[in-house]
């Protein structure tokens, strides 16, 4: 009977002592972000002379595009809550002079209704539009906190 302490050798052990003249080696590589790194840009210029200037070029130009395209988009935000804001203004400013009209002509349950009603309609719109604002923001802060980092560690 065996002892059963031995341990018998493993299939894979005999293939280690081949003669590894045949080994092949894997390298990999791999990177993040808009540009590639300057070695691989310097074998992009050994293929296609000045294709490294005409990558960052390339970026540079794209990278004034989209900057371009945010500040378009601010600024239409900021142009739309301003007229808004106006257009509130005015139909605020209509509802409570139209009340008050009809309050000095002897309407009053028409006046006081107007202006309740005029009023009313102003705030609650300020209040929903404020609270959207909060939600979407929330909702973009919560995205942020949520989203896997693509920086790696050495």
């Amino acid at each position: 009977m065996p002892d059963k302490r031995q341990v018998p050798s493993a299939p894979h052990t005999a293939s280690k002592k081949k003669d590894n003249k045949n080994a092949l080696t894997l390298v990999g590589q791999q990177y993040s972000g808009p540009l590639p790194p300057p070695n691989i840009l310097e074998h992009y210029n050994a293929i296609y002379p000045d294709s490294a200037k005409i990558i960052i070029d390339n970026f540079i130009a794209q990278s004034e595009h989209r900057r371009s395209l945010e500040k378009t988009v601010i600024n239409a935000g900021s142009r739309d809550s301003l007229l808004g804001s106006i257009s509130a203004f005015i139909i605020g400013m209509t509802t409570v002079i139209g009340s008050v009209i009809c309050i000095l002509q002897n309407k009053e349950h028409v006046g006081l209704s107007l202006g309740i009603v005029g009023l009313s309609s102003l705030v609650g719109t300020f209040i929903y539009g404020t609270r959207q604002r909060r939600q979407e923001r929330e909702s973009k802060n919560q995205k942020l906190m949520t989203k896997p980092s693509t920086h790696k560690t050495p």
